[in-house]
Parts: C-alpha cells; sequence; structure tokens
C-alpha cells in the first residue's frame, strides 16, 4: 500500500478546516495533544475505500470495544461507501484521545475521521454513539 508523508502540523491545519462534524466535535486542546505527542512526520496510507470499509467494518461488527468507545461511524463509513476511489488513511494519538482520519487521495482535505476520546472523559454534546 502506497504511503504520502505528511508534516503534523500541516495534518492539524487540514483537520482545522475540514468539514466532518466528528472533527467539529472536537476540543481544540485534544488535537493539540495529538499533534504535541505524534511524530513530525504523519504517514498515510493509500488504498481504495472498499480495502479500508473491510477492515473497520470487520472491527466494528466483532469488537464492541471499538464500535463503542469511537464517535463518527456514520460519516466514516459513508465516505467510505461513496464509490472505490482511493483514499487516505491516518491516525493520531495523544493525551488520552485517539482519531483516525480519512483524507482524499492527494491528502490536501480530511474528510472524515473516528474519535475515541478518553476514557475518563465525557463525550462532547452531539457526538452519536453506535
Amino acid at each position: 500500500m502506497p504511503a504520502i508523508e505528511v508534516d503534523a502540523r500541516r495534518l492539524a491545519e487540514l483537520i482545522d478546516v475540514s468539514s466532518c462534524t466528528s472533527l467539529g466535535l472536537l476540543e481544540p486542546s485534544a488535537l493539540h495533544a495529538m499533534i504535541e505527542e505524534s511524530p513530525e512526520i504523519i504517514q498515510v496510507d493509500i488504498g481504495r475505500r472498499s480495502t479500508f470499509r473491510g477492515t473497520y467494518g470487520d472491527r466494528y461488527s466483532i469488537s464492541d470495544d471499538f464500535r463503542n468507545n469511537r464517535f463518527g461511524w456514520s460519516g466514516f463509513f459513508g465516505v467510505l461507501d461513496e464509490d472505490d476511489s482511493p483514499i487516505g488513511l491516518f491516525s493520531l494519538r495523544g493525551g488520552g484521545w485517539s482519531l483516525i482520519g480519512l483524507t482524499d487521495e492527494n491528502v490536501e482535505s480530511v474528510v472524515a475521521a473516528l474519535v475515541r476520546p478518553p476514557l475518563s472523559h465525557e463525550w462532547p454534546q452531539g457526538a452519536e454513539r453506535a
């Protein structure tokens, strides 16, 4: 699977301007913690939507923990179900937060994300549960 290396600060800028609903619920301090605790260069894997749909569909179906501790599923699967064109996938972790993001194939925009808050943290108002 090919990958594109992206500066973490650039990825943070793309997250800030994304129209993704789950990213709009993310606290600025959470994004800051994830970027600060990430390497300077983030690898974005480029692959077929159907491949990522299969992988994350299986995780959603099999793991209650994976499914129930993240929000953003409808947008995430909505993007993966659009067609079978290439898409980018990356992850960030920090401050107890975890983010699995989808980008366009050129890594010019972040189009969807799954977000896991720290277990002790209340979910943002408006975050849908699985």
